[in-house]
């Protein structure tokens, strides 16, 4: 939530020139792509319910690590390149789609993995949602 909310507030007092409809086009698919992310790297956690301590344990995957900084150095790479490149692209616009990709993230991981610690708690004690390729 709060990650959330600091990115929606640099969005909102960040200065920039208006944005036409192709920019609003790019953060409407920013956060599909955002979200779809985050769901996939939510479905990489393993989840397991402990009944002695009524909590919902998750451990996340090694691979989906790799992938946030794959992201992260994506998106400096990408950075560096729009700031060198003459291309007539908004650069405001485009580093805003990656402040929307990552709130799409953000909250679809998180949506996913309540919907799974709930569908947890309910099962009871030793139930457990294994990622797809994990052993017990």
């Amino acid at each position: 939530m709060l990650v959330t909310l600091l990115i929606g507030m640099g969005l909102a007092f960040t200065p920039h020139d208006p944005f036409g409809p192709v920019a609003y086009i790019g953060f409407v698919v920013a956060a599909g792509l955002g979200g779809l992310t985050g769901w996939w790297r939510a479905k990489t956690v393993s989840m397991r319910y402990d009944a002695d301590a009524a909590q919902v344990m998750a451990r996340t995957s090694n691979f989906a690590v790799l992938v946030l900084v794959g992201l992260m150095a994506l998106r400096s790479a990408v950075r560096l390149w729009l700031q060198n490149a003459d291309l007539g692209l908004n650069i405001g616009a485009v580093t805003d789609a990656f402040l929307i990709f990552a709130i799409g993230l953000v909250v679809g991981q998180r949506v996913e993995m309540w919907i799974r610690a709930r569908a947890l708690k309910r099962g009871g004690a030793g139930a457990s949602m294994l990622a797809p390729g994990r052993a017990s």
